[in-house]
């Protein structure tokens, strides 16, 4: 169960918290993505909160199945997130769109994969300034 409430941190906000602005011309597509990854969270929790069984049944081993199911759809959503996030970095032209870019994501960064991700990005755009110094 705690990998479903920290998947909820991750991907779970609240359909009021909005999601930060993103900046160039893949502002929009990205904004439209992220909200399409809320969606789909949205769904693999629908679909653990309907099962025809109780979870606290010891002698069920469907619980396996449909958290395993679950387990393997949010790291397919980390993946999006993590190719999302290579896309609007591939447009940063300046070293002030990197540091938008980067408070953006930031913001979005809740779990490990997607973490690593962004300080790979953080750790590139800080090379980039040393080279223009």
């Amino acid at each position: 169960m705690l990998e479903v409430c920290e998947a909820q941190i991750q991907f779970g906000a609240a359909d009021d918290t909005e999601i930060p602005i993103f900046g160039g011309t893949k502002g929009p597509e990205i904004t439209k993505s992220l909200l399409g990854i809320r969606s789909s969270f949205r769904k693999h929790i629908q679909d653990l909160s309907n099962l025809s069984y109780p979870i606290l049944d010891a002698q069920s081993t469907k619980w396996l199945e449909d958290h395993g199911k679950f387990k393997n759809g949010i790291k397919d959503l980390e993946l999006v997130v993590v190719n999302i996030m290579n896309t609007a970095f591939a447009t940063v032209s300046t070293i002030e769109n990197g540091v938008e870019m980067l408070e953006a994501f930031s913001y979005l960064a809740k779990r490990d994969t997607i973490k690593r991700n962004l300080d790979a990005k953080t750790s590139a755009l800080f090379a980039k300034f040393l080279s223009v110094r």
